[in-house]
């Protein structure tokens, strides 16, 4: 069952990823056109990140005002599954890098990582934790 908060979260962390896409393809549109330097590189490159950090402050609000808690720890638990996964991608790249490889990971490799590592957990936190109705149903 949705909350009346899970639903407000996801109908504006949309629209906040629409405007993190609007920004980004835009930022490129004119670092193509313009090819900055100095400070305007610095501000095309951070335009892009303040939609993501609204995202990032969305889900704080999120578990802090929904009233389930066990929807509240499981979302917890999936964005640390997330997270782990992205450090691990990141001190693995420091590593190569230690070692002496001297290629780089694609671009957003560890946002990537952090999306599989947290919908891999909430797949299976939502297999573990049927409730009966759907349990029973999966067995006919």
């Amino acid at each position: 069952m949705e909350t009346a908060v899970s639903k407000r979260f996801r109908k504006t962390s949309f629209t906040v990823l629409g405007f993190y896409f609007l920004t980004f393809f835009a930022c490129i549109f004119v670092s193509d056109r313009i090819h900055p330097t100095g400070a305007a590189i610095w501000i095309l490159a951070t335009l892009p990140v303040l939609p993501i950090l609204g995202v990032i402050f969305l889900m704080g609000r999120y578990l802090r005002d929904e009233p389930d808690e066990f929807k509240r720890d499981t979302t917890v638990r999936c964005i640390l599954w997330g997270t782990a996964g992205c450090v691990a991608e990141n001190m693995f790249a420091g590593y190569l890098w230690i070692f002496g490889w001297k290629g780089q990971l694609p671009p957003f490799m560890g946002f990537w990582i952090f999306f599989l590592f947290m919908m891999t957990a909430k797949l299976f936190y939502k297999l573990q934790n049927k409730v009966p109705s759907e349990a029973l149903s999966d067995q006919r």
